[in-house]
């Protein structure tokens, strides 16, 4: 009898974390659902278009942890990294920025774009929104752009839409010890305009033969709008 490789024992615990950490995001709820702080402002509805988040925003806010402890964040932190070039949302100018501002788009919408990509459905397509962040620094502008999408809230009826978007994502495997995380923020806006987003940080281990551990780190921030 041939025992499987290292190579092979590590490339199944990965396939395994990847679908224990599917299963598990899929029977999650949209959040803004729980524990969002009492003393902030409320979330307002947003449509599916996700426009009214479009504005100018402190890039210094306030993270607020699940034991309810504050701390300091910037805007800039949330932006994912881009792997195919500049400019990186670490960037000198996103770094030394006071503020940045958000614009959201619908691709489907667009005339410059009105034509489906290849292997994706129809409402797929309709939910896709294009999230452009742009510094303000005193050497120049800077943009990124992040794929999202529109969600309907499911916390409660005629609660609106949120905007997603993957923050980070990745994984791998360590002798017989196989991982996976992803780090996602919802977006949405509060009644004094500022922009509130829930951050969503899961991580599941697997350790052969496949005992799971899994854990789930839900944090708020807040980012005062600026009005020029």
């Amino acid at each position: 009898m041939t025992l499987p490789s290292h190579y092979t024992v590590r490339k199944a615990l990965l396939i395994w974390a990847l679908l224990w950490l599917a299963v598990l995001v899929a029977g999650c709820e949209t959040p803004l659902s729980r524990h969002y702080p009492a003393a902030w402002p409320e979330i307002v509805v947003l449509s599916a278009d996700g426009t009214e988040l479009n504005g100018i925003y402190a890039n210094e806010g306030t993270l607020l942890t699940e034991k309810g402890d504050q701390k300091p964040i910037t805007l800039a932190s949330l932006i994912p990294t881009q792997h195919y070039g500049p400019p990186e949302p670490v960037s000198s100018r996103f770094a030394e920025t006071n503020k940045v501002s958000l614009t959201v788009r619908n691709p489907s919408k667009e005339s410059s774009v009105s034509e489906k990509p290849w292997g994706i459905s129809k409402k797929a397509y309709a939910a896709m929104r294009r999230l452009e962040f742009s510094s303000d620094a005193e050497h120049g502008t800077e943009t990124v752009e992040v794929d999202g999408d529109s969600l309907k809230r499911s916390d409660k009826q005629d609660a609106g839409y949120v905007i997603h978007y993957l923050r980070e994502h990745g994984g791998g495997t360590l002798g017989v010890v196989a991982g996976d995380y992803s780090s996602a923020v919802w977006l949405a806006k509060s009644a004094d305009g500022s922009l509130i987003a829930e951050i969503e940080d899961i991580s599941l281990t697997l350790f052969f033969p496949i005992v799971p551990i899994y854990t789930r780190v839900l944090t708020w921030a807040r980012f005062p709008r600026i009005v020029d």
